[in-house]
């Protein structure tokens, strides 16, 4: 008889709290710049005195909120967590803290978006809810793996989908339909985007950056305003032609094929599991 498992906690992993720290450094240097530049800039109005307080305004105004974004996923890293303990299960993050029974679960809703899948658990009177692009490609096999098998099939929503997009090209490295892309492929287009991401993201600072420079600098403001808006339109929408583009085709088949390839891999870690193998 196997002894009763110990408590798991999955944790976020390590690049999520490198990237809100960088982010953090990222986003106060700008900020620290936009306050920096307001005391360089005169201010609009004729014979005003004193620091420009709109550039610093406006600093805070656009950089403000993704500085907060980046210290909260800095945050996150310490705090998020999913424990599972024999048939307890502990959810918690910056907005939630969870302790529940199995048998309190009056749903489970599996769902293939965002990026890495995500779940929502109904509970009597309260949502717990779950992203798991945070968490490491082995830790989200194995969260997804107990979850499934500890609640019972007819409260699980939309596994079929989820298990076809999500569950079986993470555990077995590709997608249940030889027409598909292949997960590599996938995978590639997946990092072209991040890339893309963080390009947008510099033009576009940049864009926003140019203009109270190049007044500083002595440049008419006209002139810098027309820069500033051309780089900044050209950091959000000159990247679109080069977004990755993946064709695929679901069906219900495929998907009820994904659940029973998953029924049948899970079947065979149990056996070797029972076996010791």
């Amino acid at each position: 008889m196997r002894e009763k498992s110990e408590a798991r906690t999955f944790r976020l992993k390590k690049s999520i709290l490198y990237q809100g720290i960088g982010f953090s450094i990222f986003f106060s240097i700008v900020i620290c710049l936009y306050v920096w530049l307001g005391f360089f800039i005169p201010p609009a109005a004729p014979g005003a005195g004193g620091p420009n307080v709109s550039v610093m305004i406006l600093g805070m105004i656009v950089f403000g909120p993704m500085l907060i974004g980046s210290l909260c996923m800095w945050r996150a890293y310490y705090v998020e967590q999913l424990t599972i303990d024999g048939s307890l299960i502990s959810l918690r993050s910056l907005t939630q803290n969870h302790h529940f029974d199995v048998s309190e679960i009056q749903s489970l809703a599996w769902s293939a978006f965002p990026r890495g899948g995500s779940l929502r658990i109904q509970l009597a009177g309260s949502k717990a809810r779950l992203s798991l692009h945070g968490f490491s490609p082995k830790d989200r096999q194995v969260m997804i793996a107990i979850l499934h098998a500890m609640v019972p099939e007819p409260l699980q929503e939309n596994w079929p989908k989820f298990c076809h997009r999500i569950a079986i090209p993470l555990r077995d490295g590709y997608f249940p339909n030889a027409e598909m892309t292949p997960i590599e492929q996938i995978e590639r287009e997946a990092k072209r985007r991040q890339l893309i991401r963080t390009m947008v993201l510099t033009v576009s600072t940049i864009g926003l950056l140019s203009t109270p420079v190049l007044i500083n600098l002595g440049v008419d403001k006209e002139t810098a305003l027309i820069v500033g808006v051309v780089v900044l339109l050209a950091g959000v929408f000159g990247f679109i032609p080069f977004l990755p583009r993946v064709k695929t085709k679901w069906s219900e088949e495929d998907e009820e094929l994904a659940v029973r390839l998953w029924d049948e891999g899970e079947s065979v870690s149990a056996a070797k599991l029972m076996t010791g193998e």
